[in-house]
């Protein structure tokens, strides 16, 4: 079954690559989320699309792919060795209760908190969270927004949402369809 997971995500990757990140421009845009200009990006994504849509002229930008990035495989057509070079992440969240969580552990390699761990995808953004502390610390006090978008918001990644929208000195922004509310 892993293995089947593996080929089903290297495949992605590809797809992603070859058909998403070089599609060409896109035409819609939202221009509340234009008008953002981001020191971070920290996407959920496996593609540019915000590089490409809203970011085409921005430089400085540091970006963090919590789910790794879909990237250009030289063994497209030899997916065993594609498999071995993919970092994406595709799993389940953990859905045992906590006195089972660490006896049962035969499936833990489907599971995105440890695929992340396994394929080092993006925890850049601890780093960050970890600099607002120091700079509210040493009292010099930064407007810091979080904003989301393009998520849903889903349990899997709750770990990470929570951990963002928690953290003292972040004011977070939820765009959904056309509209965006502040929390």
């Amino acid at each position: 079954m892993l293995k089947d997971l593996n080929r089903l995500i290297g495949a992605l990757e590809i797809y992603i690559f070859d058909y998403i990140d070089n599609w060409g421009r896109i035409e819609y845009y939202n221009p509340d989320i234009d008008a953002i200009h981001p020191d971070a990006i920290l996407s959920f994504n496996y593609s540019d699309t915000w590089k490409r849509v809203y970011g085409y002229n921005r430089g400085n930008v540091k970006y963090s792919f919590i789910h790794g990035k879909a990237q250009s495989i030289p063994y497209a057509f030899n997916m065993d060795k594609c498999i071995d070079k993919n970092q994406m992440v595709l799993g389940i969240d953990e859905y045992l209760p906590a006195d089972r969580r660490n006896k049962e552990v035969e499936f833990i390699a489907f599971k995105k908190y440890y695929q992340r761990i396994y394929k080092k995808t993006g925890n850049e953004y601890k780093s960050w969270l970890a600099e607002i502390d120091k700079q509210r610390k040493d009292g010099r006090k930064q407007e810091n927004k979080l904003y989301i978008f393009g998520h849903s918001l889903d349990v899997t990644d709750g770990d990470i949402i929570k951990e963002l929208i928690e953290h003292d000195g972040i004011e977070t922004i939820i765009f959904y369809k056309d509209i965006w509310e502040h929390i």
